[in-house]
């Protein structure tokens, strides 16, 4: 796919891609190569956060959220099991609560 554009280049440029018996279109591209070349390249991820951001469609989050994106490290299966280890499975309890007829 190519793209099509117009650029008004000051006479004193002209007259120099004249002399140099150059088109413009040809250092268009490669001053645009080089300059792309020497941007960083954004990783996948990072092009999809922009292109969300664009939408308007996503709000920052609130500093209540700040706690649990928290660097901290996460519990381990131990810490786990031992936080739940006077909770009931879950299973007989939504079973009891869909008998008292409770959603």
């Amino acid at each position: 796919m190519e793209e099509t554009i117009t650029i008004r280049l000051p006479s004193l440029l002209a007259n120099r891609l004249r002399e140099e018996n150059t088109s413009p279109a040809t250092v268009i591209v490669q001053a645009l190569e080089e300059w792309l070349a020497r941007r960083p390249t954004r990783s996948e991820p990072e092009r999809t956060w922009a292109a969300l951001a664009a939408t308007d469609l996503l709000e920052p989050l609130g500093v209540e959220w700040e706690d649990l994106l928290a660097d901290d490290p996460l519990p381990s299966r131990a810490q786990v099991r031992e936080a739940l280890r006077d909770v009931p499975p879950l299973s007989p309890l939504i079973i009891a609560e869909r008998e008292q007829g409770i959603r």
